[in-house]
């Protein structure tokens, strides 16, 4: 072994395990850890349901017509599926991949409408055959996106793997990929290269009667850069280790405040000049609103309702100030403004102030104009930037989701670590947002080194074990980050865990740690 492999070999190890010593360790409650095999695959008597024995396939798996054409499409170059009947193509043809994998056993695959050649089934997805089931497998999309989930029962001579497949859930995926996991399966890095399979060439199911829902709804990141060749392979294994791709609402990005504001050609209009926003020289800035003035609420309403109902599928609209530090200096917006100063600094606002309190009741009066003609719809915005500290001031539309962006904090260490005032401030300030907002989720940095990427590995599992259960037991609903997911910086296991604790945060993660 060269020593230049024996170096970058050490360098993953530690990324992959090491922590920090600082970092102090609270008591948690021992929970037996889901991720070992339990009652699958190991099963022996007349009870089991042996999908593959000694090498020979026992089983058929069977799907919806739908699904079966589907299969045809199926390309690694579009790895997220849209529909119903691609999601469940997807969980079949990955359940018929692995058993090979697994056992050598080569299961087909049948549509609902055919006769099956084994006694035993493989239920993948809805189809007439799991009427029966239908109350257990999850269903149903509402504007609050609450219904993900999956389902794995084991009744008889019957298997079923299904979930809530309405978008953007992909939940007969999840229950093929954490059926698979139960068998011993692990996806550590994306593609076969991380693959983990183990060598059972009998599979027997025992009793399982199991629904399982995320601890977080909205489960992702995206990244600036990304190898063409690893976009698509990056994609399945977010799925197969229980990540989401497709959002559940409008993001408030950067800019998107001016989407609801008259265009910037049209500023010096007399009619407009209620709408906009003013500097700190009194001049027109038209890339904000007058956050005092009712015309700008009622311009801002009138948009976003006219695109509700012109787009009845939407269940939002995302409202984002620019990046930086905007604010508004009209008049009557000043003396909503209570001077508090803003720890990210001073980029654009001289005064560096926070303009949380004028910003949030600006967007509660657009979400109760909208909301007078579209009850269940509601706006998203972002606690960023001048805008992270929360509000005092109310009362508070808790219908409008908050998306919490205080990355100037610490990345290395968790929320508990008395050693770092930033991540202690952060979760405070984390704390009383969703004490006050039913939704709020993390925007956070995967960029662990701000001042150039590439840097050593920075060794997180530890963070993320301490910060996932904190952040469930606040109420935090879901991440939505960026950065990069280099594991030679951010580790291959902290990675892979911090994936699967977003689906279930009270992971054993001493016996995950272990296991790897």
């Amino acid at each position: 072994m060269s020593r230049t492999f024996q170096l970058i070999c050490f360098w993953f190890a530690v990324s992959s395990t090491a922590v920090f010593s600082q970092e102090t360790e609270p008591e948690l409650a021992a929970k037996p850890p889901f991720n070992l095999p339990l009652d699958v695959g190991i099963i022996e008597g007349d009870e089991a349901l042996r999908l593959v024995e000694n090498g020979k396939s026992l089983a058929t798996i069977v799907i919806a017509t739908d699904a079966l054409k589907a299969l045809e499409g199926l390309s690694i170059d579009r790895p997220n599926p849209q529909t119903a009947a691609e999601k469940v193509a997807w969980a079949a043809s990955d359940f018929k991949t692995y058993i090979q994998k697994i056992s050598g056993a080569a299961i087909s695959i049948i549509g609902e409408d055919d006769s099956c050649p084994t006694e035993s089934r493989i239920l993948v997805g809805r189809s007439k055959h799991t009427t029966f089931y239908d109350e257990k497998i999850p269903k149903g999309l509402t504007p609050l996106r609450e219904e993900e989930g999956y389902t794995i029962i084991r009744d008889g001579k019957t298997l079923v793997l299904a979930g809530n497949d309405s978008m953007p859930y992909n939940g007969t995926e999840y229950a093929v990929y954490f059926f698979l996991h139960r068998l011993g399966v692990r996806w550590y890095l994306p593609d076969d290269f991380g693959d983990v399979i183990p060598d059972r060439p009998t599979i027997a199911v025992g009793k399982l009667d199991v629904v399982g829902r995320p601890d977080f709804k909205m489960r992702s990141w995206w990244v600036h850069w990304f190898a063409d060749d690893l976009r698509s392979v990056e994609s399945r294994w977010k799925i197969r280790n229980g990540m989401s791709l497709n959002l559940t609402h409008s993001v408030p990005g950067d800019s998107s405040v001016r989407s609801v504001l008259p265009p910037e050609s049209e500023k010096d209009k007399p009619e407009f000049a209620e709408v906009f926003a003013r500097d700190a020289a009194g001049q027109i800035f038209p890339h904000m609103p007058n956050l005092a003035s009712e015309k700008s609420v009622q311009y801002a309403a009138n948009v976003i309702k006219e695109y509700f109902r012109n787009n009845p599928e939407a269940n939002s609209w995302g409202i984002g100030a620019d990046d930086g530090l905007p604010r508004d200096f009209s008049a009557g917006t000043n003396e909503r403004h209570l001077n508090f100063p803003s720890l990210i600094g001073r980029f654009n606002d001289p005064a560096g102030d926070s303009t949380s309190e004028e910003w949030m009741e600006w967007v509660h009066r657009v979400s109760a104009e909208v909301r007078k003609e579209f009850p269940e719809r509601f706006l998203s915005t972002n606690g960023y930037a001048n805008r992270d500290t929360p509000p005092i001031g109310g009362p508070f539309d808790s219908s409008v989701w908050i998306m919490f962006a205080a990355i100037w904090s610490d990345t290395y260490h968790a929320y508990d670590n008395p050693r770092s005032w930033m991540t202690q401030r952060q979760f405070k300030m984390l704390k009383t947002w969703t004490s006050r907002y039913k939704n709020v989720y993390m925007y956070d940095y995967l960029y662990f080194n701000l001042v150039g990427c590439g840097a050593p590995p920075i060794p997180l599992a530890r963070r993320h074990k301490h910060n996932m259960p904190l952040l469930k037991q606040i109420g935090v609903v879901g991440f939505w980050d960026e950065g990069r997911t280099v594991r030679g910086e951010a580790g291959i296991f902290p990675t892979y865990l911090l994936a699967r604790m977003m689906w279930d945060a009270d992971l054993d993660v001493d016996a995950l740690m272990k296991e790897y």
